[in-house]
């Protein structure tokens, strides 16, 4: 049986998960994408990108005045073909 979730609650959800979570989550996702040949190899090495893209951060209302910067550089390595974050992290 298929169940439909507004985007507010799948929206609640996720800001409900954990950000330790979210480390321990990816490793496993990419762990089944290599147990099932989803990430190609080139001379038994697995292929990686790395890319570094300024994002847009949401704003919130902080007591800190300047807490963060709007834009932020978010450098991350790729898994192509697989179309995986090995990892990721802004500066």
């Amino acid at each position: 049986m298929l169940r439909m979730v507004s985007e507010q609650a799948f929206a609640q959800a996720r800001a409900k998960l954990s950000l330790t979570a979210i480390p321990s989550l990816n490793d496993w996702l990419v762990e089944r994408a290599e147990q099932h040949g989803f990430v190609p190899r080139w001379r038994g090495f697995r292929l990686v990108a790395a890319d570094a893209s300024t994002v847009r951060f949401g704003l919130r209302a902080s007591r800190i005045e300047r807490a963060a910067l709007p834009d932020q550089i978010l450098f991350g390595l790729f898994l192509p073909g697989a179309e995986l974050m090995l990892a990721a992290s802004p500066h």
